[in-house]
């Protein structure tokens, strides 16, 4: 403590002798807990460094959580998106094959409920769809190869 000038001596005597007093009162007096009134004092002194550590974990915590530990999510996402597509895409082909079969399993249906009238394949080569009106090209099988080919 720097040197008081000499007529401030007094007053700073007085302030010295009333603060150890203090001092010694707080370590005497119990509160109604039973608890020393210096101990409430250094609890209350130290219990802002306290909340204060305790925010800085927290929030190292929340960062590394948050941040450091998913770093690595957003490729994952990205891989999980990427395989998602490709199985909707596999799915869409599958559903596509289904309703092909049903489609032939009618017609097989349709033949063998009809085998005694004799079909001829044909195969549409030109599907013009102008809105009011439709317009549809089929190939004729040849005569010959119709008849060697039907039931």
């Amino acid at each position: 403590m720097p040197p008081a000038p000499s007529r401030h001596r007094s007053l700073t005597l007085l302030v010295t002798v009333l603060a150890v007093q203090l001092l010694l009162l707080a370590i005497q007096i119990k509160r109604g807990t039973q608890v020393r009134l210096i101990r409430i004092w250094a609890v209350e002194m130290v219990a802002p460094l306290g909340r204060t550590a305790a925010w800085t974990t927290d929030g190292i915590s929340a960062v590394w959580s948050n941040y450091v530990a998913l770093r690595h999510m957003r490729q994952q996402n990205d891989d999980m998106q990427k395989e998602l597509d490709g199985l909707k895409l596999r799915n869409a082909q599958l559903e596509g094959r289904a309703a092909e079969a049903d489609r032939l399993a009618e017609l097989l249906g349709f033949r063998e409920a009809h085998a005694d009238v004799p079909m001829l394949a044909a195969r549409l080569r030109m599907l013009a769809s102008p809105w009011p009106s439709l317009t549809a090209s089929m190939s004729k099988p040849r005569p010959s190869s119709a008849m060697h080919n039907a039931r």
